[in-house]
């Protein structure tokens, strides 16, 4: 239909064209005026997007001339420059003819169908999909490395035509036309589009590895065909992408009560009305005080000193602490300042107070350095800042943000009206309000100034309805659906596990697969407490892969008798302290008759075992005891393996008892400290049961015992003064089990 030319100069680019068979006829002429024309077409059965053709006929008045060939330019070609207007042509099945209501639509133009009744199918159901079937376009950004150096979650410097034709929700990827140093990973979706005059920028769910500037990068934005299964309120219950085989079941949308208190604290119905009608403009963004404040040397504390200027930007905070650890402020923190009655009642009870981002901390001074009036809050005086009176507190901000779906004012009784929201990306605030939590409401569009909520509480219910249960609730209020129940066998090939915590932050569980090496091992990663029941087997990488079919030896196991084996070493690690206490860093318990014993080795270095506290001292020395005449009875009775320093009285006897029922090997070692021994002052050491011999001897004195009849065991008197000696014990076995003769049983003297 168009003219025919025979001139093409050579090099001239061919372009492959796809035509679409659908013809109609325009409803309007076209004028004769300019290069740019309205066209109205009375129907048209496919789709015309930008950037297409059309052909639309003319007759051809064109006389030839001479030699002249004939022109056969009977159609002209014309560009869409852009869709103005689309009037739906739909096939309708009403229930009572015209009067009825429709049970099945559709849709001419997009092929969209309703069906207002169940769908019963007898036989088989095939769904072509398709991949990138809806391209939206092109967007020309820049890309950086600026997390870590390494990757980007932004498209920077987007044109407001461009930024036009993408959605949340879509997926990208680099223009096969351009080759850049970069990689976008499959399944990379736009998560959040924020808009400012020309310099637009997406946000993306997954980082792009990119680790210097690149500008001019084209980046084609596309959906793949979906099906989707909703709840009836526009919240997905099933999701299924037709090109990656990606599916998501069940939906994070939220009901929260919030309370506006910054700029200040606005009536429930003021707030309602503020961003009712513009609910698709809004991000909400959300920030909770950072659980280990409540720790000590946690990261929060008071103003030492009020606040001031320096000869670097920002405000100077000196403070009471910086924290420990953890704990301690650090550069890149966000942090709440604050009136400390502001603060505690966060922000409901007084707005004198701001986020502000720590640029640097002195360590010497206590003192950090921040930029003012961040994440959506307005710099305030420092006058306003004073020391004792002013609280420092960081707070942890989410890294994903949520559209606000729904924002409306409720009453309850007792305490009146609330705000009310639905967030479809509820796990963005803490599923248990342990600590307290914002959110900050911004308008991507710039028309309305960013606030400050705060989180009072969850509440039942995932959309609004006319009876709820309006009530805030306490602990944990479950929202999220999309349960999954298999009967039988879940199967990954080449896969991995993650399982997140309650936010969407923390990875509690991973299970990696092979990296893509052929019969390697995966790895398992985990930051939970583990309950179960069971052996635990580890085995070296050294060993063949079917280790369970083939002879290996376990490198680490447990069994279900407490029973364990370690291949190698064992070390245990503790926290290196100034002054360590004495407190168990190993401990094996249970042990000894009736389990009445434990060896302990201490974090002081000391050592308790066989009963005895301190056996071997931090210093390494042996447990040593004092005794005298004046002790006790009880201490008088000396326990194996211990030292003994005596102190004998002028005059006196001290009868001292060696162990019962010792041990081959069991020994006893005595320092006579006083200095007094002589031939009226002794120094007994009796062994205890019949017959028990000492150097050989199994018979005692009458020393201490009164009348005639001599002690029933052997007894060694020392009268030498600050003697020192010790005892050894053999029994009627040494310890290799080989039975000793009686006659040489008994108490001996290793040195003296």
């Amino acid at each position: 239909m168009t003219g025919v030319t025979n001139d093409h100069p050579d090099n001239t680019p061919i372009y492959k064209v796809n035509v679409q068979f659908d013809s109609t006829w325009i409803t309007q002429p076209i004028d004769n005026s300019g290069i740019v024309e309205t066209v109205y077409l009375a129907e048209f059965g496919g789709k015309i997007n930008e950037d297409d053709y059309v052909i639309i006929s003319r007759n051809n008045t064109t006389v030839p001339v001479g030699d002249d060939s004939i022109v056969y330019d009977v159609g002209e070609v014309f560009k869409v420059i852009t869709p103005i207007d689309l009037v739906a042509k739909k096939f309708r099945i009403s229930s009572d003819c015209d009067t009825g209501t429709d049970v099945f639509v559709i849709d001419s133009t997009t092929g969209d169908t309703i069906i207002e009744g169940d769908v019963i199918i007898n036989n088989g159901l095939s769904v072509n999909g398709g991949c990138e079937t809806n391209v939206r376009g092109t967007v020309t950004c820049s890309i950086n490395g600026t997390y870590l150096g390494i990757a980007t979650e932004f498209l920077t410097g987007i044109s407001d035509s461009d930024i036009a034709n993408v959605q949340i929700g879509d997926a990208v990827k680099f223009s096969p036309l351009q080759t850049y140093d970069a990689l976008i990973f499959p399944g990379t979706r736009i998560v959040e589009i924020r808009y400012a005059a020309e310099d637009n920028t997406i946000v993306l769910n997954n980082r792009i590895q990119v680790d210097s500037l690149i500008s001019g990068v084209e980046v084609i934005v596309y959906r793949n065909e979906e099906f989707v299964i909703t709840n009836g309120r526009d919240q997905s219950s099933l999701y299924f992408d037709t090109c990656t085989s990606e599916l998501k079941i069940g939906n994070q949308s939220r009901r929260l009560d919030v309370s506006r208190v910054l700029p200040d604290v606005q009536s429930p119905s003021e707030s309602t009305a503020r961003y009712s009608s513009d609910l698709s403009d809004i991000r909400v963004y959300s920030y909770w005080v950072d659980p280990g404040t409540i720790n000590p040397g946690g990261p929060s504390a008071t103003l030492d000193a009020n606040a001031t200027s320096g000869a670097l930007s920002g405000v100077y905070l000196t403070l009471t602490t910086l924290g420990i650890g953890v704990g301690k402020f650090a550069a890149d923190d966000l942090v709440i300042v604050g009136r400390t009655s502001d603060v505690s009642g966060n922000g409901l009870t007084g707005n004198m107070w701001e986020i502000m981002k720590i640029l640097s901390v002195d360590e010497t001074t206590n003192t950090i350095r921040c930029v003012q009036g961040q994440e959506g809050t307005t710099a305030r005086s420092t006058l306003d800042y004073v020391a004792t009176t002013t609280t420092v507190v960081r707070i942890l901000k989410h890294p994903e943000s949520s559209a606000l779906v729904d924002i409306t004012t409720r009453s309850r009784a007792g305490t009146g009206d609330f705000v009310s929201i639905i967030l479809d990306q509820g796990q963005i605030a803490q599923q248990k309000l342990d600590y307290s939590g914002w959110l900050r409401f911004h308008d991507i569009r710039g028309n309305l100034s960013d606030e400050l909520f705060f989180v009072n509480g969850g509440l039942k219910g995932k959309y609004h309805k006319t009876f709820m249960d309006d009530e805030v609730q306490v602990g944990d209020v479950a929202y999220r659906t999309g349960d999954l129940t298999l009967n039988n066998n879940l199967s990954l090939i080449g896969g991995s596990i993650n399982i997140k915590d309650s936010v969407n932050k923390t990875q509690i569980l991973a299970v990696d697969n092979d990296d893509g090496h052929a019969d390697h091992s995966g790895s398992i990663y985990f930051d939970a407490g583990v309950i179960g029941r069971g052996d635990i087997k580890l085995y070296s990488t050294s060993c063949p892969e079917d280790v369970f079919n083939h002879s290996c030896d376990v490198t680490f196991q447990i069994n279900t008798f407490g029973e364990g084996t370690i291949g190698n070493n064992l070390t245990i690690r503790g926290n290196p302290v100034e002054v360590p206490p004495k407190a168990g860093q190993l401990i094996l318990s249970n042990l000894g008759p009736n389990g009445a014993n434990e060896f302990v080795i201490n974090r002081d270095q000391s050592i308790d075992t066989f009963g005895i506290t301190n056996f071997y001292t931090s210093s390494g020395g042996r447990h040593a005891r004092y005794i005298s005449s004046g002790s006790e009875e009880a201490a008088k009775f000396l326990t194996a393996n211990v030292q003994y320093f005596a102190n004998v009285n002028s005059g006196d006897n001290l009868v001292l008892y060696l162990p019962e029922n010792p041990q081959s090997g069991d020994m006893v070692s005595v320092i006579e400290v006083g200095g007094n021994l002589t031939y009226d002052t002794s120094l007994v050491m009796r062994a205890q049961g019949i017959g028990t011999k000492v150097q050989g001897d199994s018979t005692g004195t009458t020393i201490g015992i009164g009348g005639t009849t001599s002690y029933s065991a052997g007894e060694l008197i020392v009268q030498t003064p600050n003697a020192g000696f010790t005892l050894v014990y053999l029994g009627g076995t040494d310890s290799n089990g080989t039975i000793v003769s009686s006659a040489v049983q008994g108490w001996w003297l290793k040195e003296v």
